[in-house]
C-alpha cells in the first residue's frame, strides 16, 4: 500500500469530515509499511455472519490499528480518523458517524442497549438494526446510503432534545454546523455552580453508591454505604459526598421514600460512557469544566496541570487555593474529558469525547462566563454550595406567567380544570408578591379542585423552565394529630435499632430548595388545618417572617447529616388547601398575617358539562343528569351546602357504571349517596328553604329514597331545630 494511498486513507473527507478530530495529526504513519499490511490483511479478511461475532471482530481489528498509531504517531488517539478509515473499508459494517457520542445517541434513540460495547461494535449492532428494520442493500451504493442514513436519525434524535439540562442552548461558533458540535446548554454564570468536591475514585464510587440504591435505600443506609467505603470519614463529609451523587451528578433522587437510580444513574449503571453522561451536566452547570475544554481546545499538544490551574485560578479569582481547579481537572481526567500524557513533565490533553463537547461551547465563552462577569460575583467559591447555605444573593429563576397560562389553556390535562385564567393569574401574583413569603391559602368548598390547582400550576411553573416537576413538588397530607413540627420536618428516633434522624419528604424538599436557591419548589399542604397550624407550623412562620433561619430540630450538633437548621428557602413555593367545618381549626392572625387567602365558593357547573365533553364523557348520560344536578345546586348554594365537581364527576360516572338498573334509579342512590350527606345545620339560618327545595326537586324528579331522606331531615329540623344526615 503506497504511502500517497495511505495519506489519501487517513485525510479524506469524501465519507465525512472529522470534525475537531481533524487536529489529531498522523503524518508519519503514511508510510508505515507495517500498518499498511495489517489494513490490507484486515480489509480481504472474511467476517463472521453472526451479528455479535462480527462486532467483536471488527472492534478487535479497530483497537489493533489503534494500538499501532498511538503513541508511535501521536499520543492522542485519532479516533475519528480511524472510523472514517473502517467506515470506507467495510460500508456494510460500519456508520459514518466518526466518534462515540453521535454512535451513543443513535443507539438510544433506537432503544438499545451499550451492551458493554465499543463504537465500532455499536455501530456494527445499529447497521443490523437498520438492515433488519429496512432490509439489506442490493448494491454497495445502498449500503453507503444506509450508512448515511445514520445521520438522519442522529438529527432526529438531537430535535427530541435527548440532552438533559435545564437552560436554553448558548449561541456556539457560527462556523460549525449542527453536525460538526454537540447542543451544549450553560446555565448562565451567576445560576452555575463553582466546582465540585472530589470523591476518590469517583466513577468507581458513584458507580458502586448508584448501585446500592437499585432496591431504595433510606438516608441512613445511604450514609451507611458511603461509610462502608471510606470509614474514616467524618459526618459532615458523608453528608457532601451525598450531595454530590444527588444534587451536583443527579445520579440519585428521593422517590417514593427512599433513594433511588435517577434516569442519569440507571444510564450509568446500563453501561453508558461517563463521558455521554455526566459531561452534559458538569459542562453546563458546574463551573470550571466548561473552562478547563477551553483552555485545552486549540491545544494538541496539551497543557502541563499547574499551568491549567493558573488560568483557572485567574479565570476564577474567588478561589484562592488550588484545591477546587485541581478537583476540576481530576474529574474531568475520571469522566474522559482529558488525559494525561508524557512523562515525568506530564501534559493534559483534550481526549475524543472532551474534544467534542469542546466544539460546542460558546464563541463568548471568555466574556459570558468570564472574569468581567465575575467582579461582582455573589455565589459561594469554593465548591461550598454542595452543604445548604445562604444564597448570598443568587436569586430564584421565575418562570414567565405568559408560559404557565399558555399551558393551562393548552395542556389536555390542565386545561380540564375549571379555573377562569384571571383567578389563575392572581394565584400567580399572590406567590410572586413577596420574595421569601410565598404562602398562600386555597379555602372553601370541597371538591373544587383546590390540590388539583396546587399541583398543576407547579407542574406548569416547572415544565416552563424545562425542569421535572417530580422533582419539584411534595405534597403532604396534614394529619389530624400533629401538634408539633415533626410530622413536617422529621424528628430524632434515639430508640431504633440504630438511633436515627427519621426524616420526611417535606424535609427532603425543603433542603433542595435551600441548596438550589435558583430553582422553584413547591410544598402542598393539603387540608392544612386539621391540625393546628400555629403548632406544627411555627418554625416554618418564624423562618418566612425574616428570621433568616429554619430551626429543623432543637439539637446544637447536625444528627444524621441533618443540621439544626438551614437558610430560609425564599424559592420556597407554600400552599395549603383548606376546609372549613367542625372537623377543623380556625386560623390565628399569625398564621393569616403571612399567607395570601382566596376563597372557592363558586361553581360553574356549564363550564365543568363543557370539560367533560371534551375529555370524552358521554354527551347523553350529561343531558340526563346534569339537569338534576344544576336544580339542586341551585336550591343548595343559598345555605353553602352546595357541591363541587368532584361530586358531579363521580355521580356521572356512577350513573353511567349501573347500566342494568334504571337511571332514575341510579340518579337516585348517587344523589342520596353523594349530595346528600353533607347537608347539616340548624333552623336559623337559609337550611329550611334549602331542605324544602331539595325535597321538592327530589320528588319532581321521582327521587324516592333522596325525598324520604331529605323529608326526614327536615322533620328533624322542624322538631329538633338541628338536621343532620347521619342521625
Amino acid at each position: 500500500m503506497a504511502p500517497q494511498f495511505q495519506k489519501f486513507l487517513w485525510t479524506d473527507n469524501g465519507v465525512s469530515t472529522a470534525g475537531m478530530g481533524a487536529m489529531v495529526q498522523v503524518d508519519s504513519a503514511y508510510t508505515d509499511t507495517a500498518l499498511a499490511k495489517v489494513l490490507f490483511r484486515m480489509r480481504q479478511e472474511k467476517l463472521p455472519e453472526d451479528t455479535l461475532e462480527r462486532a467483536k471482530v471488527l472492534q478487535s481489528m479497530f483497537e489493533e490499528i489503534m494500538g499501532m498509531v498511538t503513541p508511535k504517531h501521536n499520543e492522542r488517539r485519532p479516533g475519528a480518523r480511524l472510523i472514517r478509515i473502517f467506515a470506507g473499508l467495510f460500508p456494510r459494517n460500519v456508520l459514518c458517524l466518526l466518534d462515540q457520542h453521535r454512535t451513543h445517541v443513535v443507539r438510544r434513540y433506537l432503544g438499545m442497549k451499550k451492551g458493554g460495547m465499543g463504537t465500532i461494535a455499536q455501530q456494527v449492532v445499529i447497521r443490523q438494526r437498520l438492515q433488519d428494520s429496512l432490509g439489506e442493500p442490493s448494491s454497495l451504493r445502498g449500503h453507503v446510503e444506509q450508512s448515511m442514513f445514520s445521520w438522519l436519525l442522529y438529527e432526529l434524535a438531537e430535535e427530541e432534545n435527548i440532552s438533559e439540562l435545564e437552560e436554553a442552548p448558548v449561541p456556539g461558533d457560527p462556523s460549525k454546523s449542527g453536525t460538526d458540535a454537540p447542543r451544549l446548554k450553560l446555565l448562565p454564570f451567576e445560576e452555575q455552580r463553582k466546582g465540585l468536591f472530589y470523591i476518590p475514585r469517583a466513577i468507581n464510587t458513584v458507580m458502586r453508591l448508584v448501585r446500592s440504591t437499585e432496591t431504595g435505600t433510606t438516608r441512613e443506609e445511604m450514609l451507611e454505604a458511603i461509610r462502608d467505603l471510606f470509614p474514616g470519614l467524618k459526618n459532615s463529609s458523608l453528608e457532601m459526598y451525598l450531595s454530590v451523587l444527588r444534587t451536583n451528578l443527579g445520579v440519585i433522587e428521593f422517590r417514593d421514600n427512599a433513594f433511588r437510580p435517577s434516569a442519569r444513574g440507571q444510564q450509568l449503571l446500563d453501561g453508558e460512557e461517563p463521558s455521554e453522561v455526566l459531561a452534559p451536566i458538569l459542562v453546563g452547570q458546574i463551573f470550571g469544566f466548561a473552562q478547563v475544554l477551553w483552555i485545552l481546545k486549540d491545544k494538541p499538544g496539551g497543557l502541563v496541570r499547574s499551568e491549567i490551574v493558573e488560568r483557572l485560578l485567574t479565570w476564577y479569582p474567588r478561589w484562592t487555593t488550588p484545591r477546587v481547579p485541581n478537583d476540576v481537572l481530576t474529574w474531568s481526567k475520571e469522566i474522559g474529558l482529558v488525559e494525561e500524557i508524557g512523562g515525568a513533565d506530564k501534559r493534559v490533553i483534550l481526549t475524543e469525547p472532551g474534544s467534542y463537547w469542546a466544539s460546542g461551547l460558546p464563541a463568548d465563552l471568555e466574556t459570558k462566563w468570564g472574569p468581567t462577569s465575575i467582579i461582582d460575583d455573589p455565589s459561594p467559591a469554593e465548591g461550598t454550595v454542595i452543604i445548604p447555605g445562604p444564597t448570598l444573593g443568587a436569586g430564584l429563576r421565575p418562570a414567565p406567567f405568559e408560559k404557565i397560562r399558555e399551558r393551562f389553556q393548552n395542556d389536555k390535562e390542565l386545561k380540564g380544570l375549571v379555573y377562569p385564567t384571571s383567578f389563575v393569574h392572581l394565584f400567580d401574583a399572590a406567590l410572586r408578591a413577596l420574595d421569601g413569603k410565598r404562602f398562600v391559602l386555597l379555602a372553601g368548598l370541597s371538591g373544587t379542585g383546590k390540590t388539583s390547582l396546587a399541583r398543576a400550576y407547579a407542574r406548569a411553573y416547572c415544565e416552563a423552565l424545562e425542569l421535572n416537576p417530580a422533582d419539584h413538588y411534595c405534597e403532604v397530607s396534614v394529619r389530624p394529630d400533629w401538634t408539633d413540627p415533626t410530622g413536617l420536618l422529621g424528628y430524632y428516633n434515639p430508640i431504633s435499632a440504630k438511633p436515627r434522624f427519621e426524616e420526611t419528604e417535606a424535609l427532603e424538599l425543603v433542603l433542595r430548595a435551600s441548596q438550589n436557591p435558583t430553582l422553584p419548589y413547591f410544598l402542598c399542604l393539603d387540608e392544612m388545618n386539621l391540625a393546628r397550624v400555629e403548632h406544627y407550623f411555627a418554625p416554618f412562620l418564624t423562618a418566612m417572617e425574616g428570621k433568616g433561619e429554619l430551626q429543623i430540630h432543637n439539637e446544637r450538633d447536625r444528627i444524621d447529616g441533618v443540621e439544626p437548621r438551614v437558610p430560609w428557602p425564599r424559592n420556597l413555593f407554600i400552599i395549603g388547601t383548606v376546609n372549613m367545618d367542625e372537623t377543623t381549626h380556625a386560623f390565628s392572625d399569625k398564621v393569616l398575617d403571612r399567607a395570601f387567602s382566596f376563597e372557592l365558593w363558586d361553581v360553574d357547573l356549564a363550564a365543568w358539562q363543557a370539560r367533560a365533553l371534551e375529555a370524552g364523557t358521554s354527551a347523553d348520560m350529561l343531558q340526563r343528569v346534569m339537569p338534576v344536578l344544576e336544580k339542586l345546586q341551585k336550591a343548595l348554594v343559598p345555605a353553602r351546602r352546595h357541591f363541587g365537581y368532584r361530586t358531579c364527576q363521580e355521580v356521572v360516572a356512577f350513573c353511567s357504571a349501573v347500566s342494568s338498573l334504571p337511571l332514575q334509579e341510579a340518579l337516585d342512590a348517587a344523589v342520596l349517596a353523594k349530595v346528600l350527606p353533607k347537608l347539616r345545620g340548624d333552623d336559623s339560618g337559609p337550611l329550611p328553604q334549602a331542605l324544602a327545595e331539595v325535597l321538592r326537586i327530589c320528588q319532581g324528579e321521582k327521587l324516592q329514597n333522596s325525598a324520604q331522606k331529605v323529608e326526614q331531615m327536615r322533620r328533624s329540623l322542624e322538631s329538633l331545630g338541628v338536621a343532620r344526615f347521619w342521625m
